[in-house]
């Protein structure tokens, strides 16, 4: 009995880039920790903890210089894990897009347990790689690989926007998956990242429905009549019980088993006066 059906809780995997750039926190001018950009990009990663289900899968990954490791992607189930993961991104670093976008994909790719995967890179600033057109193709093997991006830009000038929407055209995304988050966004920073990363969580590309052909188990009962009508030869011993209208029910019977699945379940029973 194959039935088509809709899946809409397609499993998620993300991998959360976060910019940790001098630029990101105005620490040498005395500004407060919970106003920088760095606070909100990792306020933002933690809010997504809440919006996945059960199913999803997060990681983190900060930009920097070096990759020397490739991110755990964590069951959303171990949120204090990833609460832990996002808390111990230190202050500092550099900003080099290709070798970040590179690390993210080998490490959801390695993931087989999700349906959908994305990264959200969240930034304010120009890639550091020497040659832009590197982290380009990094973005479009993520697409080939399919991998979807969204960027989310905090308080950035005009031409790092134009670069960032360049990545995610590249990634295979349009111009609304740059998200451009200012100071003067409702409750600041803070807020503006976490809708904006939300917002990125809702893409089409990652909730829109499965279509699967299912075949749902069956449970059958077979009722056998077995009145002497079924088989004179109950009455006539010269009768053959082959060539018998029970004889064929019977058959009829076990033959139905062979059009029946693993998962299946088949009772049988007499028809009779009474049943106790």
């Amino acid at each position: 009995l194959p039935v088509n059906i809709r899946d809409s809780t397609a499993s998620v995997g993300v991998i959360f880039i976060i910019d940790r750039s001098g630029s990101m926190w105005y620490q040498m001018d005395g500004q407060p920790y919970e106003e920088s950009k760095f606070y909100a990009a990792k306020q933002g990663a933690a809010a997504c903890a809440d919006a996945l289900q059960a199913g999803d899968y997060m990681g983190i990954l900060s930009l920097g210089d070096i990759y020397e490791y490739t991110p755990e992607l964590i069951p959303i189930t171990q949120k204090d894990k990833i609460l832990n993961e996002i808390d111990n991104i230190n202050f500092g670093g550099g900003t080099i897009y290709c070798d970040a976008l590179e690390c993210a994909r080998q490490a959801l790719l390695a993931n087989t347990q999700v349906q959908r995967r994305h990264i959200i890179l969240i930034t304010d600033g120009m890639p550091g790689d020497a040659n832009p057109q590197d982290y380009l193709d990094q973005a479009k093997l993520n697409a080939e690989a399919g991998i979807t991006m969204s960027v989310v830009g905090t308080d950035c000038l005009e031409p790092v926007k134009r670069e960032m929407v360049k990545l995610v055209k590249a990634g295979g995304g349009e111009e609304t998956h740059f998200y451009d988050v200012g100071a003067d966004s409702d409750g600041g920073y803070d807020s503006g990242v976490a809708n904006a990363t939300r917002e990125a969580l809702r893409c089409d590309e990652l909730r829109k429905m499965i279509y699967a052909d299912y075949t749902p188990s069956v449970a059958v009962i077979i009722l056998v009549d077995v009145s002497s009508s079924m088989w004179p030869g109950l009455a006539d011993a010269d009768y053959p019980y082959e060539q018998s209208k029970l004889y064929y029910a019977v058959a009829a019977a076990k033959a139905s088993l062979d059009v029946l699945d693993a998962n299946d379940y088949v009772g049988v029973m007499a028809l009779a006066d009474y049943y106790s």
